[in-house]
């Protein structure tokens, strides 16, 4: 067991894991001695979606905002797992404390507004937006490379392509191809 929610946040993520993999078995265990984390509902969340659980992941993920409403990146995550799905509503009601919120990080809310557009279609917009964030993002590189990733993928190569069409393909490439 853990001494208190700091002790089992440490334990899960240090060791030997592979890019800070958490243990199921460890993380069960400190969800059930702190059932009102929304950090550890966050790494469940994250796991699960890792994992391919999309529909765990957004449970999780959820959760963890019923929590923590302010929780930004568990927001996000969970904004972007709705537009992995097509969800485009959902992401649009998601990720708009993110484009308001003063305080939010301010990387966030570039990749909220790249996310936004992507949702409308408008990948021009989305993909200036994504960049802007990459460049003002410090401290997540797990995420800077999933946004990498889908400006990659949205760059014009075929201009027959619409915009929209663009956009769905890359979000089934990022699903596919990448963990996040």
């Amino acid at each position: 067991m853990f001494d208190n929610i700091q002790d089992a946040l440490n334990q899960l993520l240090s060791g030997d894991r592979h890019e800070s993999e958490v243990s199921c078995e460890q993380l069960i265990a400190a969800l059930k001695q702190f059932p009102h984390s929304a950090e550890l509902y966050f790494l469940l969340g994250s796991e699960q979606a890792e994992a391919g659980n999309k529909d765990d992941a957004k449970s999780a993920l959820g959760y963890a905002l019923v929590l923590k409403p302010d929780m930004h990146i568990a927001r996000f995550q969970l904004a972007f797992l709705h537009l992995l799905d097509g969800n485009f509503d959902a992401v649009k009601v998601l990720l708009e404390p993110l484009v308001i919120d003063v305080g939010a990080a301010d990387y966030l809310t570039y990749f909220a507004k790249g996310c936004i557009a992507a949702a409308e279609g408008d990948t021009e917009i989305c993909v200036r937006q994504l960049e802007a964030g990459i460049n003002h993002n410090r401290v997540n590189e797990a995420l800077n490379t999933n946004m990498k990733k889908l400006c990659t993928l949205l760059m014009p190569s075929d201009v027959s392509a619409s915009s929209e069409e663009a956009v769905e393909t890359a979000l089934f490439d990022i699903y596919t191809q990448q963990k996040h």
